[in-house]
C-alpha cells in the first residue's frame, strides 16, 4: 500500500477579502461563474513569475538568492478573480521561499481572493541556498466553499527527482453536497532523461487512477498540470474507460485543440498537458482555455476553467466541519 499522508503544511482556513471586481486586463474581460454550475480552474502559477522582459538576478553559490523579477502574484490572484471560480487546483506553489519574496503564497491567495486553503508541501526543506528560513513547494487548493478535509498522498518519485504528490480536499459545494477535489502535477522532462520521466508520469498517473478509483462516495473532479499530451501512453490509465472519469475538454470544449502551453504574447500554445477531469455522475457544461493579454503575461501556462453541475439529483448536503490544520498520519 502506498504512504498516504495528511499534509504536514495543510492550510484550511477563511481568508479576509482584500481585492474585490472585474478584470483589469484590457481585453476588458468579466467572466462571472453561472449561479447555477461549479465553476473550476486548473492554473499551474510558476511560483507567480510571469513573463516580462526582465533580468533575474545573477545566483552567487552558497548564498539566498534575490527576488526573481517578473514574481507579481496579485497578477496571479487577478487572472483567478477575472474568472469568478468557486474551486481552483494550483501547481507551482512556493512558502517562504526566496525566489518569491519569502512569502506564505498559500495565505496570501487566500487572502486576496477570499477563498479557504488546502496546501500540500511536496518539497519541504530547512534553510538552504532557496530560502533563508524553513521553506516549502508544492500544490494548493482553493475554494469559496467550506474545505472538510485536507489529505496529501506522495506519488512514486525516485531519489534525485522531484517529489510529486496528489492533493485531495474533500468540500462542501452548493448544489453538489461533499465533493473530492484532487490536485495533481506529473513529473516534468529532463534532459538527457526523458524517458526515465515518460516512465515515472506513468507510474504515477496509475497511482492517480488508483486512488480515484477508490472514492466511491461522492463526486469527484480531479485537475492539474499532467507535463503530457491526450495521447501520450503515460496517461492511459485515466482516459481508460475503466477510470471511470471524463476529461472535461473532450466533453465540453469548444472543438479546437485545448492547448495550455507553451505561453507566449506572440504565438499561439501548441500543446495540452493541463486537464480537468470529473467522474461520470458530473455533467460538463462547457470548458475553455483562458487565453487574453492578461493570462499571456503571467504563467508559463494558461488557466483551463469548466462549468460543471450534478448528474441527477439528490445528493445530500455534507455537513460543515471547523477549519482544520492537517497533521501527519504514522
Amino acid at each position: 500500500m502506498r504512504p498516504r499522508l495528511n499534509v504536514r503544511y495543510g492550510l484550511c482556513l477563511t481568508a479576509m477579502l482584500l481585492a474585490i471586481g472585474a478584470s483589469v486586463f484590457p481585453d476588458g474581460s468579466d467572466a462571472q461563474g453561472d449561479p447555477d454550475n461549479l465553476r473550476v480552474m486548473s492554473y499551474n502559477i510558476k511560483h507567480g513569475q510571469g513573463n516580462d522582459d526582465c533580468a533575474d538576478p545573477t545566483a552567487v553559490e552558497g548564498e539566498v538568492p534575490e527576488v526573481q523579477c517578473a514574481v507579481d502574484l496579485e497578477r496571479t490572484a487577478e487572472v483567478i478573480r477575472a474568472q469568478d471560480p468557486d474551486i481552483v487546483a494550483i501547481q507551482e506553489v512556493d512558502r517562504f521561499w526566496a525566489r518569491s519574496g519569502s512569502v506564505d503564497q498559500p495565505d496570501e491567495l487566500g487572502t486576496m481572493l477570499n477563498m479557504e486553503t488546502c496546501y500540500a508541501a511536496n518539497l519541504d526543506h530547512g534553510p538552504d541556498d532557496h530560502g533563508a528560513d524553513d521553506h516549502q513547494y508544492g500544490t494548493l487548493i482553493l475554494s469559496r466553499f467550506p474545505i472538510l478535509s485536507c489529505e496529501n498522498t506522495f506519488l512514486p518519485t525516485p531519489d534525485g527527482w522531484e517529489q510529486r504528490g496528489l492533493l485531495e480536499a474533500r468540500i462542501d459545494a452548493d448544489g453538489f453536497g461533499e465533493i473530492a477535489v484532487l490536485n495533481t502535477h506529473l513529473q516534468a522532462g529532463r534532459e538527457g532523461a526523458e524517458e526515465e520521466a515518460i516512465r515515472q508520469r506513468t507510474e504515477q498517473a496509475e497511482a492517480v487512477a488508483e486512488q480515484v478509483s477508490g472514492i466511491d462516495d461522492v463526486p469527484v473532479i480531479l485537475m492539474g498540470d499532467f507535463n503530457a499530451q491526450p495521447d501520450d501512453p503515460e496517461l492511459a490509465s485515466l482516459f481508460d474507460t475503466e477510470s471511470g472519469l471524463q476529461d472535461a475538454w473532450e466533453v465540453g470544449g469548444d472543438g479546437t485543440d485545448g492547448f495550455t502551453v507553451p505561453v507566449e504574447e506572440t504565438a499561439d500554445p501548441e500543446s495540452r498537458i493541463d486537464y480537468i477531469f470529473v467522474s461520470s455522475d458530473v455533467t460538463v457544461n462547457s470548458a475553455e482555455v483562458v487565453i487574453n493579454e492578461g493570462t499571456r503575461i503571467t504563467s508559463d501556462h494558461y488557466p483551463l476553467i469548466a462549468d460543471l453541475s450534478p448528474t441527477g439529483a439528490g445528493t445530500p448536503e455534507a455537513t460543515p466541519e471547523a477549519p482544520i490544520f492537517a497533521t501527519p498520519v504514522t
